[in-house]
């Protein structure tokens, strides 16, 4: 199966498969990379930073101001992100987890989805450093490294999808993968890298939106011989 990924300082944030949508990503942003020698490691690639990704969603609308709309709206936080992947807590952890799956504000779960960065294996030199590297609740009760547990731990269980989010890689309460990306942006960096990676496509031969920077890379190649 070949898929598409939008990427957000090196974490996946969003897969599709069999094709993709360009999002907010445009033919300006194609790059075709080489990162090791090889015909094989060749990657097909929209490129832009999280400042001017930024800027895009928020011309249309998404922001903080949405990303907050979109919080106070998602239902059943305790449901989506307590039950199915925890089953093995105690008692205890068990109320911890659902207390501050419920009462965290927007800024515990960005503080969160921070702390699970640092702690993944994307953050990395190449990505730069978050925008913060801790962060304190509000609510003592609150446990951001609980909650940083269900962002990276999230998995789609319910079987209703109008309860899920769009957006299908990492478990944070808003519902549109716009908003999303605006929760990842307010903990990366402003020159971090936001990817639409379409290699599998390109290579794949499913889609045909790098043929002429593959023309072109070729031409160039056969006139450096």
């Amino acid at each position: 199966m070949s898929i598409a990924t939008i990427l957000i300082g090196g974490a996946i944030v969003s897969a599709m498969d069999h094709g993709y949508r360009r999002w907010y990503f445009n033919r300006n942003d194609r790059v075709i990379r080489n990162p090791c020698s090889g015909q094989e490691n060749i990657e097909y690639l929209y490129v832009t930073t999280a400042e001017e990704l930024r800027d895009r969603l928020d011309a249309f609308g998404y922001n903080r101001r949405s990303l907050e709309g979109e919080f106070r709206q998602y239902e059943n936080k305790v449901e989506h992100f307590t039950n199915l992947p925890y089953l093995w807590d105690n008692p205890k952890v068990a109320f911890n987890r659902a207390h501050s799956v419920e009462f965290a504000t927007i800024d515990d779960w960005l503080g969160a989805l921070g702390a699970a960065r640092a702690k993944s294996v994307y953050d990395c030199d190449q990505y730069t450093l978050p925008r913060f590297q801790r962060y304190e609740s509000s609510d003592p009760f609150v446990d951001i490294e609980l909650l940083s547990e269900c962002v990276t731990n999230y998995d789609h269980f319910d079987d209703s999808p109008s309860m899920l989010p769009t957006h299908n890689r990492t478990g944070f309460p808003c519902a549109s993968l716009e908003c999303m990306a605006v929760a990842m942006l307010e903990v990366v960096s402003d020159n971090a890298e936001c990817i639409l990676d379409v290699t599998e496509l390109v290579k794949g031969g499913d889609v045909y939106c790098f043929d002429d920077l593959i023309a072109a890379r070729t031409e160039h190649a056969l006139a450096s011989r």
